[in-house]
């Protein structure tokens, strides 16, 4: 069960830049009960609604060819949000997007991965902290046992703030760039209750999460984590198509294999 005592984001962070984008993030409380479907990756004749009567998703063209299952349910507050599950195994990874991004901005380096784990991706058509929880649950029920809850930038930033409310326990936290704190969002009290591994990848100058940052993490931070500051200014997923792309993947792929088997 994932308990969620979400505290409200403030509208503000919706007019915050990420990257060049506005973060656009929000939490709410409450216990929702997904009831999941699968579609085709062509969009039906008579698009579904979710309860307030907006279309559902249908799979991005981006994904059309990319196998998996595209999954989809409501939040708790009747809002429906969608899930592209690759991969298999009893090892998953959630990969929460930036602030502009969206499935197809993970499905590149989501490939990558399901080649050993169950992968979960997902967009900020609703921009909630519920969402990743959500998309824990989606890859449990397909299989996944053990979890790592990832993201970049916006996506990080909820993976670093969120995962101590997640039962069962996640086997990590992984961000790439994700931020402490956004106008109208604090993610410091919950960082403060995460007492499992985290690793945390960024760049130096990065003016989202720099090195100060990174000592405010060391401090805040209960449990053992792995704080790998690269140089220059890269942000978030840029990290993986940057000069140091390849000490990047090596990192990530040797915390999921010591927190994942």
């Amino acid at each position: 069960m994932i308990i969620r005592r979400l505290a409200p984001v403030l509208a503000v962070l919706l007019l915050v830049g990420c990257a060049g984008s506005s973060d656009t993030g929000a939490s709410a409380g409450g216990t929702s009960t997904p009831s999941a479907t699968s579609s085709s990756p062509s969009a039906s004749p008579t698009r579904e609604l979710d309860p307030n009567g907006f279309p559902l998703a249908d799979r991005p063209d981006c994904a059309a060819d990319a196998g998996g299952d595209f999954v989809r349910t409501t939040t708790s507050e009747g809002n429906g949000v969608a899930f592209l599950l690759l991969g298999t195994g009893t090892g998953g990874v959630v990969l929460g997007p930036q602030s502009d991004g969206d499935i197809c901005q993970w499905l590149p380096y989501a490939k990558e991965l399901a080649t050993h784990y169950r992968v979960a991706l997902f967009d900020w058509k609703e921009p909630r902290a519920e969402v990743p929880l959500l998309a824990i649950e989606a890859l449990r029920a397909a299989g996944a046992e053990k979890v790592v809850l990832a993201g970049a930038s916006l996506g990080g930033a909820f993976a670093l703030s969120e995962a101590h409310q997640v039962q069962p326990r996640l086997a990590g936290v992984l961000s790439f760039g994700g931020e402490l704190t956004l106008p109208g969002f604090d993610g410091r009290p919950g960082i403060r209750q995460w007492h499992g591994p985290l690793l945390q990848i960024s760049s130096k100058d990065d003016a989202y999460f720099n090195s100060r940052n990174a000592r405010q993490l060391r401090v805040l931070h209960p449990g053992p984590e792995t704080i790998l500051m690269l140089p220059g200014s890269d942000h978030g997923v840029a990290m993986l198509e940057g000069p140091q792309q390849q000490q990047v993947r090596s990192t990530v792929d040797r915390f999921l294999a010591r927190v994942l088997g």
